[in-house]
């Protein structure tokens, strides 16, 4: 007999749920309560009137209750969420993301730096080898005045260390289309080099190179200075040849200086 009533009290159950009026946890609870003899089953018209508890009408999800607290697993605690443990978390969490950035930071420019150091390096060789050549010496044979006057400018500035002003007085003797312009190309070489523009300079030095005479001493002057040049662009790995061969020529004028620049490249 109390199968059967057990039977007949989960069958009014069921159709209570099927009847829209019992939830799948009101009838979790009400089965449960019923294994344990707890229910006395009401009557079906009393069934609107049970009044369950918040919990059972609206469980909580499991989101929503994780949202309240967080397991604090090292001590086996709920670890509640306060404020003041909110503003550390924070605090803790943007130091690391500014730690991270400065690491970050770091192996980047560690190339940057490298380069810079290395090119430090170089400008330093080249403003400890380089002097000017003596313009002086050079003779030279005008028919046109003006550009005999350009040639005396440029001399003048040349010595007293004005390569800018030298450079444009140079630059415009290129409008006579002078037999001798090499001479022009490797002073406004050498000009460039002073004022630290390596990339003009090898323009006006290869410029040299390539319409000097065949003069072993001028070409030897010519790649002294495009040596220079090159070192100074950060490119000592195209001065080196040049280099060994200035040092290995007893007469010409720099080879001293040449095989001390290249030991310390």
């Amino acid at each position: 007999m109390q199968q059967i009533y057990y039977q007949e009290e989960i069958d009014k159950i069921l159709d209570q749920y099927l009847a829209g009026k019992l939830s799948a946890e009101e009838v979790r609870l009400l089965h449960a309560k019923l294994q344990k003899g707890e229910l006395n089953f009401l009557p079906e018209e009393e069934w609107e009137h049970i009044v369950l508890p918040p919990d059972v009408l609206h469980p909580s999800t499991h989101a929503e209750k994780m949202s309240g607290s967080v397991l604090y697993a090292s001590a086996g605690n709920d670890f509640e969420w306060t404020e003041n443990r909110y503003q550390k978390y924070r605090w803790a969490n943007s130091r690391y993301v500014v730690v991270t950035a400065l690491l970050l930071g770091l192996l980047l420019l560690l190339p940057f730096a490298h380069l810079l150091l290395s090119l430090g390096k170089e400008q330093n060789l080249v403003s400890r080898y380089f002097s000017p050549h003596d313009i002086l010496p050079v003779e030279r044979s005008f028919t046109n005045p003006e550009a005999e006057n350009l040639w005396h400018a440029a001399i003048l500035k040349y010595r007293a260390g004005n390569y800018g002003a030298s450079v444009a007085s140079l630059n415009q003797l290129f409008v006579y289309q002078l037999p001798d312009a090499y001479i022009d190309h490797l002073y406004m070489g050498i000009c460039h080099i002073g004022n630290a523009q390596p990339r003009e300079a090898l323009h006006h030095l290869n410029m040299a190179a390539n319409t000097a005479p065949a003069d072993a001493a001028i070409k030897n002057l010519v790649n002294w200075y495009i040596s220079l040049a090159y070192i100074q662009s950060g490119n000592a790995k195209e001065a080196k040849p040049m280099l060994e061969q200035l040092s290995a020529t007893l007469n010409f004028v720099y080879h001293t200086r040449a095989a001390k620049l290249l030991s310390e490249l």
